[in-house]
């Protein structure tokens, strides 16, 4: 998937591989239900996923409080869906 000015990833299947052209920030990931996992492969380090931990609608709940994640190659992160917005399961840079 390459965010190229979108906030939001559509949630399609179980595993994206995140691509930035430039500076971009996830902020959303729509799509997902109770207890659905999502593995976010990244590709380059352009990337910012915006921890917001308010568990709103498709936001995204990083581990430790207010801690973005700013990508780099090879950084794989798992998530959860709790019914309403995402949390983080773990983080692996390889």
């Amino acid at each position: 998937l390459v965010l190229d000015g979108a906030t939001t990833l559509a949630a399609t299947r179980n595993v994206h591989t995140l691509d930035c052209t430039g500076a971009e920030t996830l902020t959303t990931i729509t799509g997902g239900v109770s207890g659905m996992q999502l593995t976010l492969i990244c590709i380059d380090a352009e990337c910012t996923v915006t921890d917001t931990d308010d568990g709103g609608a498709g936001t995204i709940d990083l581990q430790g409080a207010a801690t973005n994640l700013t990508s780099a190659a090879d950084v794989v992160v798992h998530l959860i869906h709790d019914g309403t917005a995402w949390l983080e399961m773990g983080r692996v840079q390889n």
